[in-house]
């Protein structure tokens, strides 16, 4: 009976969310708002473009800010822009793809900082070749990157946060990461694997009755941060980061568990997981999508975001 009982009540909780979020959708009404002012917020990547963004905007609200990039000249940029607007900044160089370099210092964040309650795993390369100009050292990099640096920061700052079950985990993934798309194979799967990777971590704490450790996956459309430089875009315009920072930085005040921005493609995906296989290159084509990447230059120095 109890086991009845509980697959009623797993049912109907899978319709509420499901009901809620539709109606939230198209009625999006105000939703209360968390305080980050004590939080010590982590970022990779944030020494340029999309990652210096969040940080100012985390900074602005109170954080404690940690920023995390190889960019050691970028690093002492977003610093000096976010401590000369009052806020606290400490930056740190480090390869993510390290993961004995991500184990020090995650140590010296802890003894100089304090314990991460809010990481964003941010850091991102793209390559935007076609899979046979893709060399073996450019794919292994991309992986290293978008993927398993997220899983060596989690391993450094999870454990606190389970110790206080107490924190919020931000993955900074793509559109790319739901839809393949010509010319980003790696970049594609690389970020389909960091969405499969925070729905596994989520569902590991959940069932651990850790309730109070979010989760916010971000799948935001091409950024004109400069890792993007030449995409071409006829539909939908390119994004701009301050925007999608302030997408980002509210869904986490909030709580949200995933964000498609601009919100429009949270109308768009759904499509293409219902129609047959066969129609999806019509559906790209139909999107204009097929050849956005044509003229792509990229960030030809370094390449964190």
């Amino acid at each position: 009976m109890q086991t009845v009982i509980a697959i009623l009540c797993d049912i109907l909780n899978m319709y509420y969310y499901w009901f809620k979020s539709i109606i939230l959708f198209f009625i999006p009404f105000p939703r209360s708002k968390k305080d980050v002012s004590k939080d010590i917020v982590l970022i990779t990547g944030g020494g340029s473009g999309f990652g210096r963004n969040l940080a100012t905007k985390f900074a602005a609200l109170g954080s404690h800010v940690v920023i995390w990039d190889i960019n050691e000249k970028g690093l002492k940029e977003t610093k000096k822009s976010i401590t000369e607007s009052g806020g606290i900044c400490h930056s740190y160089v480090c390869d993510v793809t390290d993961r004995r370099y991500v184990c020090s210092i995650a140590e010296k964040v802890r003894d100089e900082v304090g314990n991460v309650t809010i990481l964003v795993n941010n850091a991102g390369i793209v390559s935007g070749k076609n899979i046979l100009q893709l060399s073996e050292e450019e794919i292994v990099r991309t992986f290293q990157v978008n993927t398993l640096s997220h899983f060596w920061t989690i391993k450094a700052f999870l454990p606190s946060m389970i110790e206080c079950n107490n924190g919020h985990i931000v993955s900074v993934s793509s559109v790319a990461g739901l839809s393949g798309a010509a010319s980003l194979s790696d970049y594609a799967a690389s970020k389909f694997a960091a969405i499969g990777l925070q729905e596994s971590l989520m569902l590991e704490t959940l069932f651990q009755g850790l309730d109070n450790i979010h989760y916010t996956t971000v799948c935001p459309y091409y950024m004109n941060t400069g890792m993007f430089t030449g995409v071409q875009s006829s539909i939908l315009p390119i994004m701009e980061p301050e925007v999608v920072a302030d997408e980002v930085i509210t869904a986490v005040l909030t709580n949200q568990k995933f964000v498609f921005i601009p919100k429009s493609m949270s109308l768009l995906y759904p499509l293409k997981a219902l129609m047959p296989y066969e129609s999806f290159p019509y559906y790209v084509r139909l999107l204009k999508a097929e050849n956005t990447m044509q003229h792509f230059v990229g960030r030809k120095a370094l390449k964190g975001e």
